[in-house]
């Protein structure tokens, strides 16, 4: 075991800044993929956050904004699964991870969650119009080593990127 898995998930600035690597990869994979179908993104700055201390400082943050061409500017957060699918069809779970509990509901929940694979690469959305069904559920953050509690989407509740895509064109 490397030195750096046995910190505790708040003092490992090692993990925190590889997390935070795959985390902005698949970001700029989803703001580009908006920019190829015609609608525009506004992200913060990509910088690399010191320490993982300094991650409170940007809690309040969306991954990305997309800026709808009615004017409408859609919140999108996006989260990498290390399952493989090619879209909702094929996700091998009845349910997904939205986000923690404690992040939503601080933020509110965002216009859309787009869920990346990272082994396919293909994407899906967990739309904020399924809100009212997701269910907290608490269990173990594998990579973090932390319990927490989450909000979990029911699989049917699934859109396709290009559902995401004609909501926002229609905003």
């Amino acid at each position: 075991m490397a030195k750096d898995e046995k910190l505790p998930w708040h003092r490992n600035d090692a993990l925190f800044k590889r997390l935070q690597k795959t985390g902005r990869s698949f970001e700029a994979l989803v703001a580009a993929r908006l920019i190829d179908e015609g609608i525009g993104v506004r992200v913060d700055p990509m910088r690399t956050r010191p320490t993982v201390e300094s991650r409170r400082m940007y809690r309040d943050k969306r991954d990305i904004i997309a800026l709808c061409p009615g004017g409408f500017e859609a919140e999108i957060e996006v989260k990498s699964r290390a399952v493989p699918f090619t879209g909702p069809d094929d996700f091998p779970h009845k349910t997904i991870f939205v986000d923690a509990k404690e992040l939503i509901d601080e933020k509110g929940p965002p216009t859309a969650v787009v869920c990346v694979s990272q082994r396919t690469g293909a994407m899906m959305v967990i739309p904020e119009s399924s809100r009212r069904y997701w269910e907290e559920k608490t269990s173990m953050d594998r990579v973090r080593q932390i319990e927490r509690t989450w909000y979990v989407c029911p699989k049917d509740l699934l859109r396709s990127f290009d559902d995401l895509v004609r909501f926002l064109m229609a905003r």
